[in-house]
Parts: C-alpha cells; sequence; structure tokens
C-alpha cells in the first residue's frame, strides 16, 4: 500500500515539475489540490500504521483494523489504479499543451501571447489592439472536477486529444494560427493570443475574431495560403500585363494584394504592392501597369482579411515585350 502511494508522490511532483504546471495558473492549482490530499491521507495511515503494526508484531489485537484501514485505502479516490488513471488524465492534458505551444516557444513578438485564462497577459493583448484572434484550445481540467475526484464522486475522465479528428483539426488550426502570426509578426495593428481554457468536449477549439473584446458572431476562418492558388497571367504587352486572381472560399478576405519586383532587384525598396477588392465574381482580372520593356518581373499574391494579411503567395514570372505592337502596317513593293 505505501509503495503504492510513493508512486503516486513521485507521479505528481514530477507533473508539478513540467512547464506547463509552472507556466499555467490552472493546472499548478489542481495538481497542488491532489497533491495536499494525497500527503494528507498518506500521513494519516503513516499514524496508524504506527499504532497498529507494534500491537501485530506484540501479538495484541489489531489485524482486523489493519485490514478496515486497506479496505478504507483501496475505496478512497487514491486507490492505485483509480488515482493513476486520474494522473495519466492530468499527464495527456500537460503532453498536449506541450504539443499546442511547441513551435511557438521562440517567439518574443510584441503582439502575440500564450495565456490561460486566468494570466494578466491575455488582457493585454485584449487592451493593446483593437482586433485581436484568439484561438481558443478548452484543454484544462477545471478545479471543481479534480474536487469532485477527491471526494470520490465519478468524473468523467473522457478528454477530447484522443479522438484523431479532434487532435486533427488542432494541429490543422495551430499551423494555420502560426503562418498567420508570421505573415503579421509585430504588427501595430493586430494582435493574436492563444487562449487555454477549461475543457469543453463539444467544441475544443475555436477561433474568434475580436474587436475592443468583443467576439464576432460569426467564428473567425484563417487564411490558408493553399487558397491563394497560381494566379494565371492572361496578357502581357511591353509595358504592362494582366493576370487573373481566384476568388478564396473565405468570407473574412475581403480584398488581396499584388507584389511586384523587377527579378534582377528583389530588395524591399524595389518591390511595389497593389492593393484590390475582391468582387462578387469568383474570379478577378486586374492590371499592373507602368513597367519597363523587355523586362521579367515577378509577383505574388497576399490575401487580406480585417484581422491581418495571409503567408505570401507562390512567386510567378512574367517578361514584359520589347515594344508595342505596330498599330499600322503599310506594305510597298519592290517592283518598280
Amino acid at each position: 500500500m505505501l509503495s503504492h502511494f510513493n508512486v503516486l508522490s513521485m507521479e505528481i511532483n514530477t507533473l508539478l515539475n513540467s512547464g506547463p504546471a509552472f507556466e499555467y495558473p490552472v493546472i499548478r492549482e489542481n495538481l497542488n489540490l491532489y497533491k495536499i490530499k494525497l500527503n494528507s491521507k498518506l500521513l494519516k495511515i503513516k499514524e496508524k500504521l504506527q499504532t497498529l503494526l507494534p500491537d501485530i508484531r506484540a501479538g495484541r489485537e489489531g489485524a482486523k483494523e489493519l485490514n478496515n484501514l486497506l479496505v478504507k485505502a483501496n475505496e478512497s479516490p487514491f486507490e492505485f489504479v483509480k488515482s493513476e488513471a486520474f494522473l495519466n488524465s492530468r499527464s495527456l492534458e500537460i503532453r498536449a499543451l506541450n504539443l499546442l505551444t511547441d513551435g511557438f516557444n521562440e517567439y518574443s513578438l510584441k503582439n502575440f501571447r500564450v495565456a490561460d485564462f486566468k494570466q494578466p497577459t491575455r488582457a493585454q493583448i485584449m487592451t493593446n489592439y483593437h482586433h485581436v484572434v484568439v484561438l481558443d484550445v478548452n484543454i484544462l481540467q477545471s478545479k471543481q472536477i479534480t474536487q469532485k475526484f477527491l471526494q470520490n464522486e465519478k468524473i468523467n475522465s473522457s478528454f477530447w486529444y484522443n479522438n484523431d479528428a479532434k487532435a486533427s483539426e488542432l494541429g490543422k488550426q495551430k499551423k494555420l494560427f502560426k503562418n498567420f502570426l508570421e505573415a503579421n509578426q509585430n504588427s501595430n495593428k493586430f494582435g493574436y493570443l492563444i487562449s487555454i481554457n477549461l475543457r469543453d468536449e463539444d467544441q475544443p477549439i475555436r477561433v474568434q475574431a475580436k474587436r475592443s473584446g468583443v467576439a464576432d458572431s460569426l467564428d473567425f476562418i484563417i487564411p490558408d495560403v493553399r487558397q491563394i492558388g497560381k494566379p494565371r497571367v492572361t496578357f502581357v504587352s511591353y509595358d504592362h500585363f494582366k493576370i487573373s486572381v481566384t476568388k478564396p472560399n473565405n468570407t473574412w478576405v475581403t480584398h488581396f494584394l499584388v507584389e511586384y519586383w523587377p527579378i534582377i532587384d528583389d530588395s524591399e525598396e524595389s518591390k511595389t504592392s497593389l492593393k484590390f477588392a475582391f468582387s462578387q465574381q469568383n474570379t478577378q482580372n486586374v492590371t499592373i501597369t507602368n513597367l519597363n520593356h523587355l523586362t521579367t518581373y515577378e509577383f505574388r499574391i497576399v490575401h487580406v482579411t480585417e484581422f491581418g494579411i495571409s503567408p505570401n503567395g507562390e512567386i510567378v514570372s512574367v517578361t514584359t515585350k520589347p515594344s508595342s505592337e505596330p498599330t499600322m502596317l503599310k506594305f510597298q513593293s519592290s517592283e518598280s
């Protein structure tokens, strides 16, 4: 019995020493609540054993009380299998958080934070930026659930991260969010927050767009660079070219940028960016003018939302013609 308690003590200490336990108050509170109750239970058992064991060794009565002690321990929430399942769920919770935040730790951006719903850094992003995109990850065990477990009440031990479809969706949204953040890093206009919230099995992941802290009624759809596709060049002249741009299936994308530059000079100073609004049509034709003749240009498309721009689309090259098309040709016979 005591060996099982020692194993549980080592496991809870390992979890308390994990990164997420230091970073997120809710996790630390839950783990500490379990640890305090576990240590209290262990102390009471040791005190009882100190009384019973000498009597048993001396041949006096005590075996029955010892058996009752074992029965009560097995009926408590600290029964080994029961507590192991609880701690495994906490371990899975922590591993899921590590996977979620992996790749963001190297960022030191003024417009990005990862915070649980109790941390003040969450409010800082909301206060400093009028437009904020929030990736809600509803993953944390509530204190009430932990208290129910310690009161030996039955709790729902299922975890949505075990669901392959839901875990895959989180991976997809994390990648989209990371790419979107990188395209808008250190922006003075847009803030980005990964919010770690209490568990919600029905809606574990959600992306919200907030204006001055008020969420839009529609969930935000993060622009996907794959929806930009490859723009099609439809006409080339000596001083301009025309392209056809496909409208994405994302109502949050309202405009697009065409960024272009001569291939011999791709410095930021040489790049020109033109902004166009998407129309109701599925494809849109635009003209890029004031170009040099017989020059190769590169260009790309960037989608624009109210809450930031998408990552850069695929680069396409086009070469202008050497001169304009002749407008009048006169044929003269060589015969005299």
